[in-house]
């Protein structure tokens, strides 16, 4: 079965991504599975913003997602003397409360747009396609109801 990020708008883990990064030299970003424990299942699921489907166990989100002290990528002891022995994992594990928080390349209906309105007096009225502006003296007798 081929494992690919659950996350919309991400290749990780499809055929074409992995044979790109194959010919330039690059290796393959880590998968995680979702975690078990279903409260921090539903931290994931409300993180992702991809409600037409569930996020389940059997699920893998990508490295990209998550922050880069989320993921562990060496084990450290303390010695006797006070050193710090760093080990590199040979397969990375995220920390025990990490949720996937970047979306980089995220379908643009999923996003969400902010509208710049314009103030209502300098708003244009449009009727049978012709464009209406307020006169000078419809905006003073505005200007002077408000005061």
């Amino acid at each position: 079965m081929v494992k690919c990020c659950f996350v919309p708008g991400c290749n990780t883990g499809y055929a074409l991504d992995v044979k790109q990064q194959k010919s330039i030299g690059l290796k393959n970003k880590k998968l995680f599975k979702a975690p078990k424990n279903t409260e921090l299942l539903a931290r994931w699921h409300r993180a992702i913003p991809r409600r037409d489907k569930m996020l389940t166990e059997k699920c893998n989100i990508c490295e990209l997602h998550f922050e880069v002290n989320d993921i562990l990528l060496f084990d450290e002891t303390i010695l006797n003397d006070g050193t710090v022995n760093k080990i590199k994992r040979i397969r990375p594990i995220l920390k025990a409360e990490a949720v996937p928080s970047i979306f980089p390349n995220l379908p643009f209906y999923l996003t969400k747009q902010t509208m710049n309105r314009k103030p209502p007096l300098k708003r244009s009225i449009n009727i049978d396609k012709k464009i209406y502006k307020p006169s000078q003296a419809c905006l003073d007798t505005v200007e002077n109801s408000h005061e």
